[in-house]
């Protein structure tokens, strides 16, 4: 199956499926990691919203205007992305050096 998503900003870098294939995760330039049930496929409705997860740039200002300035913080690029076995977590890295779990 291939499908296009509008559902991440940046370039999607990584791919994973869970074990049981209960879900799958894609990483992607922009910081962001989207969790997708993997049912939806076969009811063709993978353009369905995904659950976003941001991993690190968590300091200050991260995804909100800082000062008077209006900057807008952006997550580092995702670097790594795994299914943990035997369970319903993933592993993250970014360019920043950060690990989420």
């Amino acid at each position: 199956m291939c499908a296009q998503s509008t559902e991440h900003l940046g370039a999607v870098r990584f791919v994973e499926v869970a074990e049981d294939e209960s879900f799958f995760a894609t990483g992607a330039d922009d910081g962001t990691v989207k969790i997708w049930l993997a049912p939806r496929l076969a009811d063709r409705s993978i353009m369905m919203s995904a659950r976003t997860i941001h991993c690190g740039g968590g300091g200050a200002g991260s995804g909100s205007p800082s000062g008077g300035g209006g900057t807008h913080h952006h997550p580092p690029a995702v670097t790594a992305l795994k299914c943990c076995d035997n369970s319903r977590s993933i592993a993250v890295g970014n360019k920043s050096g950060e690990l989420c779990l």
